[in-house]
């Protein structure tokens, strides 16, 4: 019996998807063991003080790298031509990184500030300070924000950048 060359290409394909989505759920499995193993959510709460899933998210980064792999090997198994897929690869590229940048807007400026106030020691732990119409007494101060506490015992947290921006003022 004499296959086509389409029903071997289609066949192909199948398997190719199938083999990726095996693949890919394998990898996701080790590398989230892995990070769990080393504490990576631990290790950033504890730097800084902010609770992110990176095991989770870079677990599934990795998962759904493989999953444009095998697309990228099905498309081209049923013979797309490889120009369309290194396009679809940069557009998908493209995508990703516009969704990473429009995610750490906000946390990469409070960083720096961070540091800033670290370095130049602007204000110190047990400091009273006035800022936006908020004054306390600052508790602890990370990378992202510091935390102060009112006359009234409530605490909040003021971003960094708007201790490098406004005016403050010690008491």
């Amino acid at each position: 019996m004499e296959y086509s060359t389409l029903t071997i290409n289609l066949l192909t394909a199948f398997l190719i998807v199938i083999l990726t989505l095996v693949f890919a759920n394998i990898f996701n499995n080790i590398i989230k063991h892995v990070l769990k193993g080393l504490d990576l959510n631990q290790i950033i709460h504890k730097q800084l003080k902010m609770k992110v899933q990176l095991e989770e998210t870079i677990s599934s980064a990795v998962k759904y790298i493989i999953y444009l792999i095998g697309l990228i090997a099905v498309l081209n198994q049923l013979g797309i031509s490889s120009k369309i897929l290194w396009i679809i690869f940069a557009i998908i590229l493209v995508i990703i990184l516009i969704f990473i940048i429009l995610s750490l807007k906000d946390v990469i400026p409070n960083i720096f500030s961070g540091f800033y106030i670290k370095k130049t020691k602007k204000i110190k732990i047990g400091d009273t300070i006035k800022v936006k119409g908020i004054e306390g007494r600052v508790i602890s101060i990370n990378l992202l924000e510091t935390k102060i506490e009112t006359k009234n015992k409530e605490s909040v947290f003021i971003p960094n950048t708007i201790l490098t921006k406004e005016q403050i003022t010690k008491i």
